[in-house]
């Protein structure tokens, strides 16, 4: 058998960052949070720290191989496959922390969109989007506020009841809080409403409060249904971040390309 080599200090700091990650990605699905985000963070950090727990046999197979021009052929497009990847992600991160760090406007109507409900109770998700709506709604006591969001799966009230409910609690007054209680997605949030907000004569002028991860797509889709945002982030637990931040890239991607 040949000589297993001794792990260095950079690639032994590689291996700890990558299966820090991985474990970042895996502490959501203890409190039963599985989508598409933490399932690609799972399978790359997995990946990626198989590779680096194997370096220099994987090395040594792939350097064996390249000496035949079909194996040649096919890492060099896996190789270009991964870099568009890669910069593709990156285009996606720029766009998305971009918007996150625009200030919001001085006014408008403020937007708050829907999270999960766990049956009448905000989840930890939408209690960060009524901490910075109620933040914002004090230090601008004119604004009016839309909450949006229907009822799904496990909620007993709508969404958007959840969130009324909320920030009466918190001190802001039921005649400045509009219901929207329809929409089922992000699209739909900022469609209705601007219906709303045509029908009541509110300011097309909107400042979307979300977290920080969903703002550029929320953006987006608020242009698209003709109003003018800027964003109110809110933050994201950090163990709750990586998951939501790469599933928003797919949400992006999909905004971007009209599938989603």
């Amino acid at each position: 058998m040949p000589e297993q080599k001794p792990f260095s200090a950079g690639r032994a700091a590689a291996l700890g960052l990558s299966l820090a990650v991985f474990c970042l990605f895996l502490i959501p699905v203890f409190i039963g949070i599985h989508n598409i985000g933490n399932i690609t963070g799972l399978i790359v950090f997995g990946l990626l720290s198989l590779l680096l727990l194997r370096l220099p046999q994987c090395r040594q197979k792939a350097r064996a191989r390249c000496r035949k021009t079909g194996w040649r052929v096919f890492y060099r497009i896996v190789c270009v496959f991964l870099a568009a990847v890669l910069l593709l992600a990156m285009v996606l991160a720029v766009c998305i922390f971009g918007a996150a760090l625009r200030r919001p406007a001085d006014e408008g109507t403020v937007v708050v969109l829907g999270a999960q409900v766990d049956g009448t109770t905000p989840s930890i998700m939408l209690e960060e989007r009524l901490l910075r709506a109620e933040s914002y709604l004090e230090e601008h006591p004119e604004a009016p506020c839309i909450v949006s969001g229907g009822q799904g799966s496990g909620e007993q009230i709508s969404e958007a009841e959840a969130m009324a409910d909320w920030l009466e609690a918190h001190g802001i007054s039921a005649d400045r809080i509009f219901l929207e209680a329809e929409s089922t997605s992000t699209a739909e949030n900022l469609r209705f409403s601007a219906a709303l907000i045509r029908r009541e004569n509110l300011s097309p002028s909107v400042v979307i409060v979300t977290n920080e991860f969903h703002e550029c797509r929320a953006m987006y889709e608020a242009e698209k249904s003709g109003l003018d945002p800027s964003p109110a982030a809110a933050g994201t637990r950090f163990w709750l971040f990586p998951t939501y931040f790469v599933r928003e890239m797919y949400g992006l991607l999909a905004a971007w390309l009209s599938i989603g």
